[in-house]
């Protein structure tokens, strides 16, 4: 007879989530366009871009998988991010590092492994996030590489939580990245590498 319960240790399954970064300030943004990036509306998509960039994640993840970590002083990113469904994280400073550390810190003590993906990416293709989360079950960190060109998003096993926990400011995990060994996944996907940072990134695709 098989004993009662669950015969299988879901603590032990891969339990891989996302952070999706929308802390920053977009100052250059704002100063021609007096809105947030992230808000601002997408015309290809007729959203804003930080609900373009989640929905592409949501092909790869629960919407209760992906933290969102936004700034406490952008009150109209913070508003847009609660109405997407998905878990968000307020912080203070508007660094790259600080952002990564404080997301971190945030997620639940079942965590496996992590992605990490800027908000202003809305032109990532979901399969891209799908590759480098299976590739994160083997791999201590893995991220897309377009045309010679590394992407995002980057994963990471939880084994470098505790690096992570110790960035600061904007000098992001490159760091991380560089003490290990990265595995890269060949990619067609210019939305790997296509930020939009500047009003003029909106005119060039």
């Amino acid at each position: 007879m098989l004993p009662l319960g669950n015969p299988f240790n879901e603590s032990k399954l891969p339990m891989i989530r996302l952070l999706l970064l929308a802390a920053g300030h977009s100052r250059r943004f704002k100063a021609e366009h007096n809105v947030h990036k992230l808000c601002h509306v997408l015309p290809p998509f007729e959203r804003p871009i930080l609900t373009v960039t989640h929905q592409a994640a949501l092909k790869s993840f629960n919407a209760d998988d992906i933290l969102i970590v936004v700034n406490q002083g952008e009150a109209d990113v913070i508003a847009l991010a609660q109405t997407l469904g998905s878990p968000i994280q307020i912080i203070e400073s508007d660094g790259m590092g600080e952002s990564i550390r404080q997301g971190i810190q945030a997620l639940p003590n079942n965590t496996t492994g992590i992605l990490i993906l800027p908000a202003d990416l809305p032109y990532i293709q979901p399969v891209t996030l799908t590759k480098v989360k299976n590739a994160l079950t083997k791999y201590p960190i893995a991220r897309p590489i377009y045309q010679g060109q590394a992407g995002h998003p980057v994963g990471f096993d939880q084994s470098l939580f505790p690096e992570l926990k110790q960035l600061t400011g904007d000098q992001g995990a490159s760091a991380v990245v560089k003490a290990h060994t990265c595995h890269l996944i060949d990619t067609d996907d210019f939305g790997a590498i296509y930020d939009i940072d500047h009003p003029n990134d909106l005119l060039c695709l």
